[in-house]
């Protein structure tokens, strides 16, 4: 980016951060006679105690936050609603570091359950859980959205073999129960048949969105959204239910019968909020068009803006070289796992530098990405607009992209906490409380469809490790990531086993593969001998000495490091 150019992003960074918590809860348009368009205010009013309720999208896309911030202002002044049971089927939080996301219900009283897919970043709720006040659930995304679809369709319950011997198993785990204190169960074993869980979910009555924009007759358009995620499915589910359906819009448009994406007659109130952001910076009012469907941005240009915007938010982890050659690993073994045409997810950290990777290596033409936020093709964008895409093919829902992987994933790329001796993976749980849990987000759903399976992380948490003249050196050992047992089982390498999944597991120390024996080591690299990985693994695995590959050597340096297909 030139200067000028990285000079004006960051005014309007600046000025985003000095808006972001700017609301009026009153403000209704005087000219308008339709008696659907109300203030934030007048229509959380009618929303009753103990009503349940659900929201859609994912991170800072398509964010609701004028209805979250009027709800708990009518709560905190009038005590109602009260005891609500709220549903999000993706990550909704701020960390506490953000006005206007789901956070803002975290007063004592207000919320009565929440049930996400994703829980990590609603860091203010899951405190709550921790202290009684509130019930903690987690259903993976893709069965949260399927269930959402369902109950549009006039069903409630879900049947699925994903999650069968991992945590969501009640047989093995706590199911969809977080907190220490939660009573209901929304997922249970289904009678006689081991290869099914049966899903459940509370009737939504009230649904509530952010979408770009309304006609003055109360037609609601999707047109510049950078993500639809579940904007229909919960108004579908709503109005299924009896329910109402809010909507808050940046703007009017002149009504285009050709392009409406939810029609009036489904809608119950809709606030007009000038300020609702595209995604993170981006106001709706002024959206970024290369995140937009079929757009035709530079893509190297909107890459370096993105990459730019990370790194002043502070949302890239520091990374040395010694991640460097993880994650060029990873792609080393990507390009021997997959194969053109293929389409591919991506998760986020690490396997989003292993994007940037295969994108910058040229094989990106050959390839189809995706996203579980209903992104179809593009370039995924890392970091803070997860869940969006440069130059999107397809905008579709959640539900139909995880409908779509059921048949048709062929890689996913993730991270993960633990791995143990049987290949199970941890990416759920961080620690017992309430306040370290992160949830399966869509990765359990990813997993039950994808054909081949890449996790990518480190070796051992808090080490010291270095390369030098192409060999890595542990200088000073950490924590290992490679158990005996994991904390909670959110991938079975046993269930993979038997499905014929192809599982890797690549480190900065080598590259290890599932097989029926468990963890077998198929790559260490430069520097490093079976015996220093055996030394600092907890997990046990197995090795053939006369099939164990060292990785190239252009790996560790990124010296005329090029993926290539094989």
């Amino acid at each position: 980016m030139r200067f000028s150019e990285k000079l004006s992003t960051i005014g309007q960074i600046v000025k985003w951060r000095m808006n972001w918590n700017r609301r009026d809860l009153d403000y209704r348009p005087k000219d308008l006679n339709s008696e659907k368009f109300k203030s934030a205010r007048e229509l959380v009013a009618t929303i009753p105690d103990q009503a349940v309720c659900a929201t859609s999208g994912m991170g800072a896309i398509g964010r609701c936050s004028i209805f979250f911030w009027a709800i708990r202002e009518a709560f905190l002044k009038n005590q109602s609603p009260r005891q609500l049971t709220w549903i999000s089927v993706s990550a909704q939080g701020g960390r506490g570091k953000v006005p206007g996301t789901i956070e803002e219900l975290d007063p004592p009283g207000l919320l009565s359950s929440y049930i996400s897919g994703h829980l990590e970043t609603a860091k203010s709720l899951l405190r709550q859980a921790e202290k009684g006040n509130m019930e903690l659930h987690t259903i993976p995304q893709g069965e949260l959205a399927f269930l959402i679809q369902q109950q549009g369709q006039g069903a409630n319950t879900l049947q699925s073999a994903t999650g069968i011997r991992t945590f969501l198993d009640p047989r093995v785990g706590n199911g969809s129960r977080v907190s220490d204190r939660a009573k209901q169960q929304y997922i249970n074993p289904v009678p006689d048949n081991h290869e099914l869980l049966e899903y459940s979910l509370p009737d939504i009555q009230y649904a509530m969105l952010a979408a770009p924009y309304a006609d003055t007759d109360g037609n609601i358009y999707f047109r510049d959204a950078a993500a639809i995620t579940e904007n229909l499915e919960v108004t579908q589910a709503a109005k299924a239910n009896g329910g109402k359906v809010f909507v808050a819009v940046s703007g009017l448009i002149e009504k285009d019968d050709s392009a409406i994406s939810i029609p009036a007659n489904l809608v119950d109130g809709i606030v007009l909020f000038p300020l609702a952001e595209q995604t993170a910076c981006i106001y709706q009012n002024n959206h970024w068009e290369a995140l937009t469907e079929g757009a035709d941005s530079n893509e190297k240009a909107s890459l370096g803006k993105i990459k730019f915007i990370n790194q002043v938010l502070g949302i890239y982890s520091k990374r040395g070289p010694v991640e460097d050659a993880l994650c060029r690993t990873a792609g080393y073994v990507f390009t021997k796992v997959a194969k053109k045409g293929n389409l591919i997810n991506l998760g986020t950290g690490l396997p989003e530098e292993v994007g940037r990777l295969i994108y910058e290596g040229g094989l990106y033409d050959d390839l189809t990405f995706s996203c579980e936020s209903g992104v179809y093709g593009g370039i995924p964008a890392p970091g803070v607009y997860f869940g969006a895409s440069v130059n999107p093919d397809r905008i579709e829902s959640s539900a139909w992209m995880f409908r779509h992987y059921q048949e048709h994933l062929d890689v996913t790329v993730l991270g993960f906490l633990e791995v143990d001796s049987q290949g199970n993976v941890n990416v759920s749980r961080r620690g017992k409380h309430a306040t370290e849990y992160v949830g399966p987000g869509g990765f359990s759903s990813i997993c039950e469809s994808a054909q081949n399976i890449i996790f990518v992380g480190s070796f051992m948490a808090k080490s010291e490790m270095a390369i030098k003249d192409g060999k890595l050196t542990i200088i000073k050992p950490g924590v290992s990531k490679f158990v005996s047992q994991v904390m909670e089982i959110t991938f079975s390498g046993q269930e993979a086993i038997k499905r014929g999944k192809n599982v890797f597991y690549v480190t900065n120390v080598g590259v290890f593969k599932l097989t029926p024996q468990g963890l077998q080591l198929t790559y260490k690299v430069p520097g490093i001998e079976v015996e220093d990985i055996r030394k600092y693994s907890q997990a046990k695995f197995v090795h053939k000495a006369d099939e164990i590959k060292t990785v190239p050597s252009s790996i560790m340096s990124g010296d005329d490091y090029r993926l290539t297909w094989y």
